[in-house]
């Protein structure tokens, strides 16, 4: 938040999709990222579901070594 900025309301805050494997990484991430609304998902398959099923988001947080998908297949398949 910018000084003399006022405060959104969590639904006018930008959202953020978290992508990670490890749900301790994901809170860290999730913590600086506090700012914005946060959707974390814990692997790649879970994120593609959730911008298939027709989530929005101004940005996605990738971890790139991840079993099953790595982060540079999530990117390539989205």
């Amino acid at each position: 938040m910018w000084p003399g900025e006022k405060p959104k309301t969590s639904d006018e805050r930008a959202r953020v999709l978290v992508v990670a494997d490890d749900a301790r990484i994901g809170a860290l991430i999730g913590d600086a990222l506090a700012a914005f609304r946060i959707t974390f998902v814990q692997s790649a398959t879970g994120a593609i579901g959730r911008v298939e099923a027709g989530g929005k988001f101004c940005a996605i947080v990738c971890d790139l070594m991840m079993p099953g998908m790595s982060g540079l297949q999530f990117h390539e398949e989205l």
